[in-house]
């Protein structure tokens, strides 16, 4: 549903962040190229013309978008670079967080998805080099806890990289496919409170698997 604008279609003080909070519900349902500023417009409650005031183009829209959901993630597991010891429990305490933060709002994992699909900026061609960028951040604070942890013992030893890429892969693979193919496999709301919990509990228990020393006492 379009939001009212005040001033019949002026810009409100907060219309970025509005806008913003508009495209990651836009273009992660009808993906980059279904989606038109004219609609973001209409679901704000604003003029299309007032966009340009905030975003020149709609990929430099979608480019703030893609970093605030990123960012919000990284700040989930920012938690992490201040433990010391670092410990497997504070990572599936992180963990948890992500979860509760993706069934608040499923349409924001779903959108790097979207994105790399479409073949849209920021979210290919990534620099490695570039730590301003958003998902650089994230992987650098992720794998910078995997090493620290190795060295203290909390996780199995193993390239920290390959690590990194499969703990992603378990963090992000629900939330990705959860709408579609997740629904149909539940046979229910895959982000409703019973699903949340079991997706915890499984989360937790395959986390536990891929990075436990223990693991590593067992090759």
């Amino acid at each position: 549903m379009a939001r009212r604008a005040a001033r019949g279609g002026d810009v409100e003080p907060n219309a970025r962040e509005a806008l913003v909070a508009a495209a990651v519900e836009l273009f992660s349902r009808r993906g980059y190229g279904g989606t038109s500023l004219q609609q973001v417009a209409e679901h704000v409650g604003i003029q299309k013309g007032s966009i340009a005031y905030h975003f020149e183009t709609k990929a430099k829209l979608a480019f703030a978008a893609y970093w605030s959901v990123v960012r919000g993630t990284a700040e989930l597991f920012r938690p992490l670079a201040a433990q010391d010891p670092p410990t497997l429990e504070g990572f599936l305490a992180a963990a948890d967080r992500l979860v509760d933060a993706v069934a608040e709002r499923p349409d924001a994992a779903r959108l790097g998805l979207r994105l790399m699909v479409d073949q849209v900026e920021p979210a290919r061609n990534i620099d490695p080099r570039d730590r301003s960028h958003p998902v650089v951040e994230l992987l650098t604070l992720l794998g910078g806890w995997l090493v620290r942890a190795q060295h203290a013992g909390a996780v199995r030893r193993g390239d920290p990289r390959h690590l990194l890429i499969h703990v992603l892969g378990l963090l992000l693979f629900y939330p990705a496919i959860a709408h579609d193919i997740g629904a149909a496999v539940l046979e229910a709301d895959p982000f409703s409170k019973a699903q949340v919990r079991t997706w915890k509990r499984e989360l937790r228990y395959f986390l536990t698997g891929a990075l436990s020393p223990a693991a590593s006492a067992k090759r």
